[in-house]
């Protein structure tokens, strides 16, 4: 039944939101987001998120090797959040980019 999964995915989307909302209230609190950032942008911020992660699971069956793209993904939603984070949130960031270089390096 069609409606019925409709709402069964929406309600699901909107448990997302509300976990994924929490999670970042707590990055602020912590001191890695800005604490500047009002509801709406960190909403508008999880939406744009979501764009860029359906945007690459509708790669996955190009040329690109699934590795390639996970590397390009989470380049690109570690430039987004960017400027979003407070320079401890930076520096966080870059200490795991860091160390997956570190890991992915040591692998090859």
């Amino acid at each position: 039944n069609f409606p019925e999964l409709l709402l069964q995915t929406q309600n699901r989307q909107q448990e997302r939101m509300t976990t994924y909302l929490r999670w970042l209230q707590k990055l602020q609190r912590d001191g890695f987001l800005r604490p500047e950032l009002p509801e709406e942008q960190l909403r508008m911020l999880m939406k744009i998120s979501g764009l860029l992660r359906t945007f690459y699971f509708m790669q996955i069956n190009s040329s690109l090797p699934l590795a390639v793209l996970k590397k390009h993904y989470c380049h690109e939603l570690n430039v987004l959040i960017w400027p979003y984070l407070t320079p401890d949130g930076q520096q966080e960031l870059a200490n795991y980019e860091s160390t997956q270089a570190d890991r992915a390096a040591g692998q090859s």
